[in-house]
């Protein structure tokens, strides 16, 4: 008596392992929006760092014998960043679908870099 694999107790046929197996552009899709929730929260944390910090960043970088113009300039620095940032997006991301994302977001990072080692390289106003 001869028994086909499909028809034993149990046993998954080709329909029903297709109808609950996602496919590859669903996996995709899954990790895509994954990848971009945490993305989205390390910006929004750095942000949230530069805004609890704020007090502190104004005392080292700006005039600290105008507590209330140090305060404001370094809120003004936040401001420019907060509004450039959609800015940035519409631009890198027309250039991204023109010239491809890969060499758009290594240039976008290699940028950040770049402004992060000129923000740990500047000097605090207590060297001015």
């Amino acid at each position: 008596m001869t028994t086909e694999v499909n028809s034993l107790p149990g046993a998954v046929t080709h329909s029903q392992k297709t109808a609950t197996t996602p496919s590859l552009g669903q996996i995709w899709h899954t990790r895509s929006m994954i990848a971009a929730g945490i993305g989205n929260t390390l910006e929004w944390f750095d942000w949230t760092i530069y805004a609890v910090f704020t007090p502190y960043i104004a005392k080292a970088m700006f005039n600290p014998s105008n507590p209330t113009s140090a305060l404001l300039s370094t809120l003004a620095v936040f401001a420019v960043g907060f509004v450039f940032r959609p800015l940035g997006g519409l631009v890198f991301g027309n250039l991204a679908d023109k010239i491809g994302r890969k060499g758009v977001l290594l240039t976008t990072m290699l940028m950040m870099s770049v402004a992060s080692l000129m923000i740990g390289l500047t000097p605090s106003y207590a060297y001015h």
